[in-house]
């Protein structure tokens, strides 16, 4: 909700100085893309265990808000086949990255009021799960934006 929301006023409120130069030919690197992603999602995922989600949720709507500032000033074909194959996988690892956050960050506060940090160790299943579909889906986005 909170990227639709984000894309929406990107795309809804962008003004004539806030156009981005998307004409610009950029030699871009899937390992550039790889290593950029990574660092938002470490953030993601640290940054909203350490503010229970809050952080989470701030970076997703600036990058929903950045989403909708490149669909304003794209055509409709190019949206469609351009934009959208590759920002799905994309949008998709951020918003796992999110709910692992929120995940960890709730078993984080299980664990600190039960006063048991063997709980919080056995219980942490299903991130290794999350981490693997994220770096799959960013794998996959890097390769459509570089390729796109």
């Amino acid at each position: 909700m909170i990227v639709i929301v984000g894309s929406l006023i990107g795309y809804v409120f962008v003004s004539d100085n806030m156009q981005p130069n998307l004409h610009k030919n950029v030699d871009l690197k899937i390992e550039q893309i790889w290593n950029h992603n990574i660092g938002i999602i470490l953030l993601i995922i640290f940054g909203g265990i350490i503010t229970f989600g809050l952080l989470s949720c701030i970076i997703l709507f600036i990058n929903g808000l950045s989403f909708g500032i490149v669909m304003a000033n794209l055509s409709h074909h190019m949206i469609l086949f351009v934009l959208v194959p590759y920002a799905t996988l994309e949008l998709s690892a951020f918003l796992v990255a999110s709910l692992m956050s929120f995940s960890v960050s709730r078993k984080i506060k299980q664990a600190l009021c039960s006063r048991q940090i063997g709980y919080l160790y056995k219980n942490l299943g299903h991130e290794k799960l999350f981490l693997a579909i994220i770096f799959i889906l960013l794998g996959l986005s890097a390769i459509l934006e570089v390729y796109l």
